[in-house]
């Protein structure tokens, strides 16, 4: 994972010079999907949100882009009360269609480092399972209005997976956000 992120990192460096590179930041509702058979109560969707950087050359609808994701938390109750957290890391080439001066279509492929954590609750107290990280593809499919130069509103649709109890569980993000152009 290192690897790709260094390997992402140096892209977005030696593409700098003749890009247009950009920053932005989202909120999302998300949703873990766990196996909830036997449960009382099971909660699969919360709140989370992305922080991302990426460029895509002048002239061209191809680029690069590096994200953090916080993909949310789920709860589940039976006669234990379990809580999951996931976040990652992803990696993704990031194709732009503008469909008008202000209005673009964006897909991105790419890789993230899931990571998900897991507590438990009983009468007897508190436990936790330690984390466990895969990596798995990751894609994402948005629309970006342009409000103002260089200020984009975005609405998208995130997906990936991560492992919890050793079993692949997928994440759903869908957010509005607002992105920054240099």
């Amino acid at each position: 994972m290192k690897k790709l992120i260094l390997g992402a990192v140096a892209t977005l460096a030696m593409g700098v010079a003749h890009a247009q590179v950009y920053v932005g930041a989202g909120l999302t509702v998300n949703r873990i999907n766990l196996d909830c058979t036997g449960m009382v109560q099971c909660k699969t969707d919360a709140g989370g949100g992305k922080v991302y950087a990426g460029y895509v050359p002048k002239g061209s609808g191809v680029g690069a882009e590096i994200a953090y994701l916080q993909l949310g938390k789920a709860k589940t109750t039976s006669n234990v009360v379990t809580n999951v957290e996931a976040s990652g890391v992803a990696a993704a080439m990031v194709l732009r269609a503008s469909l008008t001066p202000n209005f673009w279509l964006h897909a991105k492929l790419g890789a993230a480092q899931v990571s998900t954590s897991a507590s438990w609750y009983t009468d007897a107290g508190q436990n936790s399972s330690p984390s466990e990280s895969i990596m798995r593809p990751y894609y994402s499919f948005g629309m970006d209005f342009g409000l103002v130069e260089n200020v984009k509103l975005m609405a998208y649709a995130d997906w990936t997976k991560g492992k919890y109890k050793g079993k692949s569980a997928s994440m759903h993000m869908t957010g509005l956000g607002v992105e920054f152009l240099f």
